[in-house]
């Protein structure tokens, strides 16, 4: 007796399925879901049609960053389908696999980002070095990605042990700016850090740090590499060398000189 058999693989084993993205980068803050890509395909890379549906698992590894649905159906005789991607409002990163037993699963990364102008920091006022117990003026500027000045942004200052800074937390007047007094306590350098923060966008940081009076800093900390301040005293020395050899080259002229009035006087 002879036996046939036949099996049909409504799953194609021989196939692979992947997650595709519509962007590399998310806008967190988005209120219209993207539309996420399962795409079937054989091993070569190619398209690959379902002989059947396919119900296709999907499964999420940060569900504060993005929300997803559990499943999404590659209907028979298609090769892929769609599914919603909804952004949580918050930024990070996620990961999204898709499976199917029978078929070789995959998983991808997706980001979400803000897409608010960035809010820039500057400052103005701090005479260097600064003098220990003595207040000094410090006026920040709170300006957006196109230098317009931000009214009504928060503004905090993050300070080492041994400055006061009043007030150490304020919001910009109508032009963006604001003045605060800087008492230094103690230390040779110190550090300021300003955070600034407004509806609408994303958060600005800067860092400045500045010289105490008697300390060896002057002015702002430059962060030099040794071998820069040897070449400066190198090169200081060698033109003090040539200044003088300089000098001294007229002195003898003048010498030379009298020697040879003294011989015509001689004659």
């Amino acid at each position: 007796m002879q036996l046939e058999s036949a099996t049909s693989f409504g799953s194609q084993i021989s196939s692979s399925i992947e997650v595709m993205l519509p962007f590399e980068n998310l806008d967190a803050k988005s209120e219209v879901a993207y539309n996420g890509v399962v795409q079937l395909k054989d091993l070569l890379g190619n398209p690959s049609t379902a002989t059947k549906d396919l119900r296709i698992q999907l499964s999420l590894d940060g569900a504060d960053i993005v929300i997803i649905p559990e499943h999404v159906t590659i209907s028979q005789g298609s090769s892929y389908a769609t599914f919603p991607i909804t952004a949580n409002g918050q930024k990070g990163d996620a990961d999204i696999s898709a499976s199917i037993k029978g078929v070789i699963g995959t998983e991808t990364k997706i980001s979400t980002i803000s897409n608010d102008p960035k809010l820039k920091i500057f400052v103005e006022g701090l005479e260097i070095p600064l003098n220990i117990g003595e207040p000094s003026e410090l006026t920040v500027f709170v300006d957006d990605d196109s230098a317009n000045s931000v009214p009504g942004a928060s503004v905090k200052f993050v300070t080492d042990a041994g400055v006061t800074i009043t007030p150490s937390s304020t919001r910009t007047d109508e032009t963006g700016s604001v003045t605060v007094d800087v008492t230094v306590d103690e230390g040779e350098l110190v550090s300021i850090e300003i955070l600034a923060s407004a509806s609408g966008y994303s958060d600005g940081k800067q860092s400045f740090d500045y010289s105490v009076a008697g300390s060896s800093i002057g002015g702002f900390e430059l962060g030099l590499p040794d071998w820069v301040l040897y070449v400066g005293v190198a090169a200081v020395i060698g033109i003090g060398v040539v200044l003088v050899v300089f000098l001294k080259k007229p002195k003898a002229s003048n010498e030379d000189e009298e020697e040879e009035y003294e011989y015509e006087e001689d004659i």
